[in-house]
This record gives structure tokens, C-alpha cells and sequence, in this order.
């Protein structure tokens, strides 16, 4: 009786009040109804187009693919608050607030789309080796609270 009554398409208030009037029969269909509905409204937020394109434009500009760690950049799915993009933290709304990619072999420029990140807090990109000169575009960045990083300026 109570798988059967799992694969029917009913309602959750009814899958609800079965369980309260047989007991335990129902107590797998009961929780597994409820757990779904919570699972698909828990999905993982995720960053602007706009923030994932600057997060694209720094692995390739800085040299991603030789990155000390480097794991679920690139890697198709462009998900980075839910695939844990290395380094990157995000918010509860799905923004990049923090990038933390300190001593991770980072051999390049940061790009101008780096402004992009307008929830950024928190830039730590010391102990690379970075060139060239800061882009402009961080002046976009009114949330950012701390920037450690050392780029040496070309001549």
C-alpha cells in the first residue's frame, strides 16, 4: 500500500494527511515527498552572466590551466557557486564576494572585467606572479573591504 501510494501523483497535503492517518505505513513516502519539495527549492544561486564571463577572463588572462589548484574551473558546467569553483566564495544570492587565489602559480594580467565583480568584498591574489598594471575597473568595486596582491608593473 505504501508505494503504491508513493508513485501516485498526488497533492503533498493529501501525501501529508495519509501519513497522519496510517501511521508509519506512510512514513517513507511522507518524508521523501517533503525532502523533494525542499530539495528542488534549495537550488544553489548563481552569479551574473557578467561574473562568470570576469571569472573566465581571469583563469585565461592569469593562466588558469597551470594553477596550483585549479579544480571545476572551465569545466563546462559555469556554475561556480555550486560547482565550488576553487577559491571563488559566493553569497547567499548567488554573487562572488570573495576570490582566494593566493599562491596558486597565477602567471599573467588581471583583466579590465575584473570590475565586474560588483559583490566583491574580499581579493586575495598575493604570491603570484602577476604583471602589468592594475585595471582601471577596480574602481568599480565599492564592496571590496580587502585586496592583497602584488603585480609587478611592466617598464
Amino acid at each position: 500500500l505504501s508505494c503504491l501510494l508513493c508513485q501516485m501523483d498526488l497533492p503533498r497535503h493529501l501525501v501529508l494527511w495519509a501519513f497522519v492517518c496510517l501511521g508509519s505505513v506512510l512514513l517513507a513516502c511522507g518524508v521523501w515527498g517533503v525532502e523533494q519539495e525542499e530539495q528542488l527549492s534549495m537550488e544553489t544561486p548563481e552569479p551574473s552572466p557578467e561574473e562568470i564571463r570576469a571569472l573566465e577572463d581571469l583563469y585565461e588572462a592569469a593562466g588558469g590551466p597551470h594553477w596550483r589548484q585549479n579544480q571545476q574551473w572551465k569545466t563546462g558546467e559555469g556554475r561556480p557557486c555550486a560547482s565550488l569553483w576553487e577559491g571563488v566564495e559566493c553569497n547567499a544570492e548567488g554573487h562572488v564576494v570573495a576570490l582566494r587565489l593566493e599562491r596558486q602559480e597565477l602567471e599573467g594580467t588581471i583583466p579590465e572585467s575584473i570590475g565586474d565583480l560588483l559583490y566583491l568584498e574580499n581579493l586575495l591574489l598575493m604570491k603570484n606572479s602577476l604583471r602589468g598594471s592594475l585595471p582601471v575597473s577596480i574602481g568599480r568595486l565599492h564592496k571590496l573591504e580587502v585586496a592583497t596582491l602584488v603585480v609587478c608593473m611592466d617598464s
